[in-house]
């Protein structure tokens, strides 16, 4: 026994990674994985392809009364006239000129147009509603007591030269823009009847 020779510790034993191939679980065939992943694919592509296709089908169905006779339901606001008007050599709108639900109007810019008779609606309730906000915004000024207040500031005289001169231009900036609110807001009551009897256009039919 005393002949016997031992190695100091144990015997190693080769480490293997969890990640190595012999660890990962083995799939009897890639075929389902590849067949699904392609049928995916496939798929994917059919749909890609039938929404750009919708998608063309309704950008040309919105496009196409624009000019012409109408084609579809699909009404824009702002449209072109009909060929019995010709926009660029005639000045004067006529009854004729736009498909039933417009209204010609003839624009400096623009030229002759068709707009739609539910436009001018919305753009006469616009003219009112600007109108109504504008004398709410004169009637709060007025409310709060600005002027009031900006008087006893300026009768106090308890600001040094440079703070009079702030209180003198608020009062000055205070009785223009009270004013340019209650002026605005009249012109804005005025634009009613006319957007609600010529529909925004310049000149008489």
């Amino acid at each position: 026994a005393a002949g016997m020779k031992y190695e100091k510790g144990f015997a190693k034993k080769e480490k293997k990674s969890i990640f190595s191939r012999a660890n990962l679980p083995r799939i009897p065939s890639h075929a389902p994985c590849q067949v699904g992943v392609t049928g995916l694919a496939l798929a994917l592509a059919a749909g890609g392809f039938l929404a750009m296709t919708v998608l063309q089908n309704h950008i040309e169905s919105l496009n196409a009364n624009y000019e012409g006779d109408l084609k579809n339901t699909y009404l824009p606001c702002a449209r072109k006239p009909l060929p019995v008007c010709d926009a660029a050599t005639q000045a004067v709108c006529r009854a004729e000129c736009c498909p039933e639900g417009y209204m010609c109007v003839r624009d400096p810019t623009v030229g002759m147009y068709c707009q739609d008779v539910y436009n001018v609606l919305l753009k006469t309730l616009a003219n009112f509603a600007s109108a109504l906000a504008k004398l709410l915004a004169f009637s709060g000024v007025l409310g709060v007591g600005t002027d009031a207040y900006l008087t006893e500031l300026d009768e106090s005289v308890c600001f040094n030269p440079e703070g009079a001169l702030i209180v003198d231009e608020a009062r000055q900036m205070y009785f223009l823009g009270a004013m340019a609110l209650f002026f605005s807001s009249m012109f804005s009551f005025c634009l009613v009847p006319i957007s609600a009897l010529h529909g925004g256009r310049l000149q008489d039919k």
